[in-house]
């Protein structure tokens, strides 16, 4: 999942992250998780799905403006 403007909330299992603009994550999609606005302003995402159980992992990593 990549941030291309604003904020997101993403939870995966027990993590809760806040991805922001040029942030992105990668996770196992087949541990529960949601995602959506941070509240306070909308985003504009992209997402990329791999073979299933690809990556059992979070990884979160983004950029200051």
């Amino acid at each position: 999942m990549y941030v291309f403007s604003g904020r997101l909330r993403l939870i995966v299992g027990e993590d809760d992250v806040v991805p922001e603009r040029r942030g992105c994550a990668e996770f196992d999609t087949t541990t529960r998780h949601r995602f959506g606005g941070d509240g306070a302003s909308g985003a504009e995402i992209i997402t990329v799905f791999g073979p299933l159980g690809f990556a059992p992992h979070l990884r979160y990593g983004g950029e200051p403006d």
